[in-house]
């Protein structure tokens, strides 16, 4: 119990010293991302005995891509050309596997993928994504974002936006459709460079 002023300010000054140390702790806590374990060709020696270096992991890199907000597409999907080589595809068994588009070509159903995606409203999730064949730009599909929450277009004074679960996505009107940007994680696609035929 503190009896005098003197020793209720030195309580004090305590105080603040040890929140000033929380709050450094905190800050150097943020600063440092966490390391990764990483076995190197450095990493043995002396026969059985291993020695583990620590790596920082590789940042995320994304690519920016504009989907297509699009009333009429059954699955959110992306062509095939964008998806680098290397990438696993699973495979794919719900819906037809192939089927003619609404602008009259043929598309082929190669699998999907769930990458992580980074919207304007910095919100970050994993999308699954069909992989098609034939698909000439990225479409988000209006029947998979109503089957996954309320949603909803809005525009209001000049300005569109999607509404899913509550959380607004800015849309913009292009060439007669609307069109969501989203930052896809670069390792699950490119800008759609060609890639060589599987």
């Amino acid at each position: 119990m503190v009896e005098t002023q003197e020793e209720a300010d030195a309580l004090d000054r305590k105080i603040s010293a040890l929140e000033e140390q929380l709050d450094m702790d905190d800050l150097e806590l943020e600063e440092e991302p966490p390391e990764v374990l990483s076995l190197t060709e450095s990493s043995y020696a002396y026969g059985d005995v291993m020695a583990v270096t620590r790596a920082k992991p590789k940042p995320r890199e994304w690519t920016r891509i504009d989907a297509t907000i699009d009333s009429g597409s059954a699955c959110t999907c992306v062509p095939y050309d964008m998806v680098p080589e290397g990438v696993k595809i699973e495979p794919c068994y719900d819906g037809p596997q192939a089927y003619t588009s609404a602008s009259d070509h043929a598309v082929v159903v190669v699998g999907k993928i769930r990458p992580m995606c980074k919207f304007q409203n910095g919100m970050i999730a994993p999308v699954e994504m069909k992989v098609l064949k034939g698909l000439k730009r990225p479409l988000f599909s209006v029947h998979r974002m109503v089957e996954n929450g309320d949603f909803e277009v809005t525009h209001r004074r000049g300005e569109s936006y999607a509404s899913l679960k509550g959380k607004r996505f800015q849309i913009y009107g292009r060439n007669g459709v609307y069109v969501m940007p989203v930052w896809v994680d670069s390792a699950f696609l490119g800008r759609g460079q060609p890639r060589t035929a599987a």
